[in-house]
């Protein structure tokens, strides 16, 4: 990228392009998480005939998209032939876009409104996760913060809807399902089970839904997974079997990896912080696998991993 963006999101498309959109690359000030520049910035890295042996230097090219946006969702949908760009910290009233990427950026294939009456924050999220389900074609957005809470002081939890996006249909819905203890999550990750009928929820903190939060949230360990079922729209709160207790993170990433039964989970910070606004504790363990056909998770057999800080990563596979 021609400069650095903190807070993008990352696809890949088919044949072989990673797509980077939104994020900040100007700071306002000096206190406070909620405190840069969105940038409309698009970072695209053509992957077909990239020499993985030896990269003295990432060829990224860039565009701009028509807006602005942070901290925002951008997944791949139809077999990586179009993205979808969801919400997000200046997420206006069109909360969503499906595009067509190409070499020179993003054309706009469809934009979706909030379903009648369009006043419901449910839909206006930003730090939110989901998942792309072709059995079903819809995307699963769950957890995260509220657009519009109240930086420096607190911030307002998302509810404890799954909002589904129907590709065929181009119209959001919400899920009213109820979720292990009545609460929700943020700081975690979303990633698609390797059957494809269950969205897994890793990592991050749990909160009281709808509520502005202190900035000491409840620390969950990195085992403690809820999966909903895509096939019953039910929640379970599931433990994976570990040889130990491993401590919580949030900012991390996790990715199924094609044709296995694992979950890649890399990166991130403890959540046994006291500001979350200003993470600075720092993993030494990188990587864990989560193997969905034996409920077991343990560290990913990674040599000399990088020091220094980890999260924020956005592995595609």
């Amino acid at each position: 990228m021609t400069s650095t963006t903190n807070e993008t999101a990352c696809a890949l498309t088919y044949p072989d392009t990673i797509y980077c959109y939104g994020g900040s690359t100007t700071r306002k000030g000096t206190d406070g998480d909620d405190v840069f520049s969105d940038t409309a910035q698009i970072a695209m890295l053509d992957l077909t005939s990239f020499d993985f042996t030896n990269i003295p230097s990432l060829p990224w090219s860039t565009s701009n998209f028509a807006y602005v946006n942070g901290e925002n969702l951008v997944l791949s949908i139809n077999n990586g032939s179009e993205l979808l760009l969801y919400s997000g910290y200046d997420t206006t009233d069109n909360v969503g876009y499906v595009v067509l990427p190409s070499n020179t950026g993003f054309q706009i294939s469809k934009s979706f409104q909030l379903p009648a009456p369009n006043t419901n924050s449910t839909y206006f999220l930003y730090e939110g996760a989901a998942v792309y389900v072709p059995s079903i074609s819809q995307v699963l957005v769950f957890g995260g913060l509220q657009a519009g809470g109240v930086p420096f002081v607190g911030y307002k939890l998302a509810g404890t809807s799954v909002i589904s996006y129907s590709i065929l249909n181009n119209q959001l819905s919400a899920i009213n399902a109820t979720t292990p203890g009545g609460l929700t999550r943020y700081g975690h990750t979303a990633s698609l089970s390797s059957n494809g009928t269950t969205m897994y929820i890793i990592g991050g903190f749990t909160w009281a839904p709808n509520s502005v939060s202190g900035l000491v949230l409840t620390n969950a360990t990195l085992q403690d997974i809820w999966a909903f079922d895509t096939t019953t729209s039910l929640w379970n709160e599931v433990q994976a079997n570990t040889n130990s207790s491993i401590l919580g993170r949030m900012y991390h990433s996790t990715t199924s990896i094609p044709g296995t039964t694992l979950q890649f989970i890399c990166g991130g910070v403890t959540t046994l912080v006291n500001d979350v606004s200003n993470p600075q504790m720092y993993f030494n363990d990188l990587a864990y696998l989560y193997d969905d056909s034996t409920n077991s998770m343990y560290p990913a057999p990674i040599g000399n991993p990088a020091g220094g800080p980890n999260h924020l990563f956005t592995p595609i596979f």
